[in-house]
């Protein structure tokens, strides 16, 4: 983990309120485990607390962040031009994992949740894998990097609430009936916690394992502040909570209590 500051080298608009920064880092794209994050100081008195991002994608020392400009740290941050100094604590959490026997993966996302999961596809690509992406979103104009992903050598499934594009429906539309004919070994998946808990029950129901990206307002970055606590299953009397910054982002699906 180190705090530095950082050079912008582009923060590309992609669509309404959505963007791509992109900084150089001192961290390489084989040091960055894919579902990690960093956290970004926007140096403003009314922004005290960090802001974290997932990595999307890493390139040599090039570390790419997908957002979507939604509050005050964010339309900050989307003002940002080439050449700006960060200031960058990097990089943190706990990643997705990977095993060598497991040969048909999906990557399911829903949203901004796509975010982590490029730089996953990447991985899993560049180790040999099928992946099948399950791109979900509210409408076709929220929808990103379909293309690339293909190009990748993923195959898609798109999904959209309002069937403005393909499938009409929550993601899990498109992951549901694929489960058995796919064979998954495992799904991986990043969104909105109703949208992670579907998934996680589709899972259990197809006996498949599952990882997930948990979405938390986080402070510190590290464990302290006690802002981004997930209860836990238990068989204790007493609840047992982890930190998604320090514990997670990503966990076992089956270890999360969704009630």
């Amino acid at each position: 983990m180190k705090c530095s500051e950082r050079k912008i080298i582009g923060n590309e608009k992609l669509g309404k309120d959505y963007y791509l920064l992109k900084y150089e880092s001192q961290f390489s794209e084989k040091s960055i485990v894919p579902g990690q994050f960093i956290s970004i100081s926007l140096n403003s008195e009314a922004m005290v607390l960090r802001r974290p991002f997932s990595i999307f994608d890493v390139n040599s020392n090039v570390v790419s962040v997908f957002y979507k400009k939604v509050g005050k740290g964010t339309c900050i941050l989307a003002e940002k031009k080439k050449g700006e100094l960060i200031n960058v604590l990097e990089v943190l959490g706990k990643g997705f994992s990977f095993y060598d026997k497991d040969r048909s993966l999906a990557v399911v996302s829903g949203g901004i949740g796509v975010a982590p999961l490029y730089f996953l596809a990447k991985r899993l690509r560049s180790m040999e894998k099928d992946v099948f992406i399950y791109l979900g979103a509210r409408t076709e104009l929220e929808l990103f990097f379909e293309d690339d992903l293909k190009k990748m050598g993923c195959s898609v499934c798109v999904t959209t609430d309002d069937g403005s594009k393909n499938i009409c429906g929550t993601v899990c539309c498109g992951l549901e009936p694929d489960c058995e004919k796919n064979n998954f070994d495992r799904i991986y998946a990043c969104g909105p916690k109703p949208m992670l808990k579907a998934v996680a029950g589709v899972a259990d129901k197809a006996n498949i394992l599952c990882e997930v990206s948990m979405e938390e307002v986080m402070g510190c970055g590290f464990g302290v502040c006690l802002g981004c606590a997930v209860k836990i299953k238990t068989k204790e009397t007493n609840p047992i909570y982890k930190m998604v910054c320090k514990d997670g982002p990503v966990f076992d699906s089956q270890e999360i209590d969704w009630e």
